[in-house]
């Protein structure tokens, strides 16, 4: 119900519905010998994972040692946090070469829809008694909520800047 790869799912499913780069038609197939998985999107994938796993972990041990909350409290923070991360990271995922705001925010109104549906889902069982305890986490309070969005923001904004700065990802032909 609630774990990171489900709450994506929705998103993964919107992001189908996502129009294609503007000249995508135009440039000519990858080579048959180049791997789908290229090197560049391979460390896009890297840079994503270590940014949500650390950050999820930097959450849990603030909110575990550093607040001395109960395990329960840290994991409920840091399971927010992931699953923050994952929510804003489907918004960044819409084009590995265009941003968040050269696509225009709500340019797939589908993956809104699924981003609210997905987030709905961890606030029940956050929120939810019986599903609390299935779950083994506490209801979070402002505090908490705001470092889960602190984590999902950096995790987009380190998104984003992938796509901006000199080691950017360049459709095939492009300098």
């Amino acid at each position: 119900l609630a774990c990171p790869g489900d709450a994506s799912l929705g998103e993964a499913l919107a992001l189908a519905l996502e129009r294609g780069d503007p000249g995508a038609m135009e440039r000519s197939p990858r080579p048959p010998e180049q791997p789908v998985l290229t090197a560049g999107i391979a460390w896009v994938a890297v840079v994503r994972g270590i940014t949500e796993g650390a950050g999820a972990l930097v959450v849990f041990v603030i909110w575990l040692k550093g607040f001395d909350s109960s395990e329960e409290t840290a994991r409920s923070v840091a399971l927010a946090a992931i699953v923050v991360c994952e929510l804003l990271e489907a918004h960044g995922s819409r084009s590995l070469y265009r941003t968040i705001v050269d696509l225009g925010m709500f340019g797939n109104p589908a993956l809104w829809g699924a981003t609210l549906v997905s987030f709905c889902a961890v606030l029940a069982v956050l929120y939810v008694p019986p599903l609390q305890d299935a779950f083994h986490v506490d209801a979070l309070g402002p505090g908490e909520w705001a470092a889960a969005a602190a984590v999902g923001v950096f995790s987009l904004l380190v998104i984003e800047g992938l796509k901006v700065g000199p080691w950017r990802l360049r459709p095939e032909g492009q300098p």
